[in-house]
């Protein structure tokens, strides 16, 4: 599996926002791309959930997998400098855990997470907002963000908490970001009230 990733270039910066459901990933992988630019890598589950109309079994849970990193290459191909994932693979092996009690995908996907540059968790501390099929309520909701907690810790893995009201949550992540010390704003960045900065 470890093959099938992309060689990271030396200019190339990556950028995983992970988190439970209804924590605001794809809004802040928005509100990155539009301070910073680059590209984002979307959901594919999301994707097989629309594309096939209910939640995946436990044998088409490494297919998915597959899916988002096949994604990211892709984009890594066309010669971003920026690459800000809405979720990472490591998010679809816990759900294998949480749904199928299967760890067989954890190996690969905590190898690929030491790939990114920056690791952001969003907090469930926003109200929970249903979203169709993909998402089964607060108690779910917790069993995950613990388990992600819990994984990013048993392997070493550094993460920044995100967390907060309305514009709370961008900055945190935009001041992550900048701390990296290598990408220019785009645009100018919210505060933590909302309003653009300087």
């Amino acid at each position: 599996m470890a093959g099938a990733f992309a060689r990271r270039t030396a200019t190339l910066k990556r950028i995983a926002i992970l988190g439970a459901e209804s924590t605001g990933k794809t809004t802040l992988a928005g509100e990155l791309q539009r301070t910073f630019g680059g590209v984002v890598v979307p959901e594919m589950l999301r994707a097989w959930v629309d594309a096939h109309g209910r939640t995946p079994q436990a044998h088409e849970q490494r297919e998915i997998m597959r899916a988002q990193v096949d994604a990211e290459n892709v984009i890594c191909a066309e010669g971003t400098t920026t690459l800000i994932c809405d979720t990472t693979p490591l998010s679809i092996a816990l759900n294998s855990v949480l749904y199928f009690n299967d760890q067989s995908l954890i190996a690969d996907v905590v190898a690929h997470q030491r790939r990114y540059d920056l690791t952001l968790l969003t907090l469930p501390d926003i109200a929970w907002v249903a979203d169709g099929l993909q998402r089964d309520g607060g108690e779910m909701q917790a069993k995950h963000h613990a388990l992600l907690i819990e994984t990013l810790r048993v392997h070493d893995i550094a993460f920044t908490p995100v967390f907060g009201q309305g514009g709370e949550r961008t900055a945190r992540a935009v001041a992550a970001v900048r701390a990296m010390g290598v990408l220019a704003y785009k645009n100018p960045p919210p505060t933590a009230d909302g309003a653009k900065g300087e």
